[in-house]
C-alpha cells in the first residue's frame, strides 16, 4: 500500500492506487507486476467575465493544457488573460517527469505580465522534481525575474527591479478529479529566497484545499490561500507587490483590483454533486491583508452552477461584493477535454 500511495502522490496522471503482486521468478529472484491506469487529460479552458458598474466591463481568459503528446507523460501549458488594453498576462510551462530517462523530473515556467500600463514583469522558473516521503511531490530550483516600469509607472512611484532566488516546493494532492474535484485534499507550499538588487527577500505561497462529504451528494469545500513578500533591509518595490482579485482569487471584485505585500483568502463553498453530471454551489470568499484576518478584510459571495457533458463542462458563477445586485459579476467558464 505504501508503494501504491507514493506512486499516486508522485505522478499527476495517477488518481487511483496501482494494483501489484509480488512473486518468485526463480529460487533467487523476487519479481513484481504493477497494473496502472493512467488518466491523461488535455483541456481547453475559456473564461469570460463581465460586470456593470459605471459601464459594462469585460475580461477574458484562455488556458490550453496538453498531456502525454510525446508519449512521455509530459504536460504543456499555455495561458493568456486580458483584462483591458493596458493589463495582460501570458504564461507558459512544461513538465517532464523523467527527461532522457533520468529519475528526476524537470519543470519549466515562464511568466510575462503588464499591469495597468504601469510596469511589465518577466519571470523564469526552473525546478527539478522528485518524490520524498513526508514532502511528497518535491521540487527545488532557481527563479529569475525582472520588472520594467513605464513613464507613467515611474511618475507613480514604481521602480525597476531585478531578482534571483532559490526555490523549493512541496505538494500533496489526493483529489479525486483534477478537472472538477469534490473529494480529497490538496496542499501546495512554495518558498523563494534570494536577492532583489542588493536586498535579501522571501516570497511565500501556500494553498490548501479540503473537501468533506456532509451527506449523500452534499459536499463542503474549504480553501486557504496565503501569499507573502518580505524584504529584509528595505521597502518592497511597488512593482513587486502581489496582485489579486477576480475570478481566480476574490470573486465579486474586478480582476487584479488589489495590490499588497501580503494577503490571505479563505473560501467556504457548499457543493451539491448529482450523479457526476450536475453541480450546484454557493460560496463565500473572505480576504485580508493582515496576519490577523479580522482587520482590513473584504468579502465576496455568490452562486454557481456546473453542467458536465462527455466532452465539455460549462460553469456559470454570479458573484457579489456588496448588497447591490446591479454590481454583480458573471463568469462563464467552458472546459473542453480531448
Amino acid at each position: 500500500d505504501q508503494i501504491s500511495e507514493s506512486l499516486v502522490k508522485r505522478y499527476y496522471f495517477l488518481s487511483e492506487k496501482p494494483e501489484y503482486n509480488f512473486g518468485l521468478i526463480d529460487s533467487k529472484k523476487l519479481g513484481a507486476v504493477f497494473s496502472l491506469n493512467p488518466q491523461f487529460n488535455s483541456l481547453f479552458t475559456g473564461i469570460v467575465g463581465f460586470s456593470r458598474n459605471s459601464r459594462l466591463q469585460f475580461m477574458g481568459e484562455v488556458n490550453m493544457h496538453f498531456e502525454n503528446l510525446m508519449k512521455n507523460a509530459e504536460s504543456l501549458d499555455l495561458y493568456w488573460e486580458k483584462i483591458d488594453s493596458s493589463s495582460q498576462v501570458i504564461k507558459a510551462g512544461s513538465f517532464f517527469p523523467h527527461p532522457f530517462g533520468l529519475d528526476m523530473g524537470l519543470d519549466l515556467k515562464y511568466h510575462y505580465e503588464i499591469f495597468n500600463g504601469l510596469f511589465t514583469k518577466n519571470e523564469n522558473r526552473l525546478m527539478l522534481h522528485t518524490f520524498i516521503p513526508f514532502f511528497n511531490s518535491f521540487k527545488v530550483g532557481f527563479t529569475r525575474g525582472k520588472t520594467n516600469v513605464t513613464q507613467k509607472g515611474d511618475s507613480s512611484g514604481y521602480q525597476v527591479s531585478s531578482y534571483k532566488a532559490f526555490s523549493i516546493s512541496s505538494q500533496n494532492d489526493s483529489r479525486n478529479n483534477r478537472v472538477l474535484p469534490y473529494d480529497g485534499k490538496m496542499i501546495n507550499i512554495t518558498l523563494d529566497g534570494g536577492i532583489d538588487r542588493k536586498d535579501f527577500y522571501i516570497n511565500s505561497h501556500i494553498e490548501s484545499i479540503f473537501f468533506y462529504n456532509l451527506r449523500n451528494q452534499l459536499f463542503m469545500k474549504f480553501q486557504w490561500l496565503m501569499r507573502g513578500l518580505y524584504f529584509y533591509n528595505s521597502r518592497i518595490p511597488k512593482s513587486r507587490y502581489l496582485i489579486y482579485g477576480g475570478a481566480t482569487t476574490l470573486r465579486g471584485y474586478q480582476e487584479n483590483t488589489f495590490l499588497s505585500t501580503q494577503y490571505q483568502i479563505y473560501t467556504m463553498e457548499l457543493l451539491y454533486h448529482k450523479i457526476s453530471i450536475f453541480q450546484l454551489g454557493c460560496f463565500v470568499d473572505y480576504s485580508s491583508t493582515n496576519i490577523i484576518p479580522f482587520n482590513n478584510y473584504k468579502i465576496g459571495y455568490g452562486l454557481g452552477m456546473t453542467q458536465m457533458h462527455e466532452n465539455y463542462i460549462i460553469k456559470l458563477e454570479y458573484a457579489l461584493s456588496n448588497l447591490d445586485f446591479k454590481e454583480g459579476k458573471i463568469h462563464i467558464k467552458w472546459i473542453g477535454h480531448f
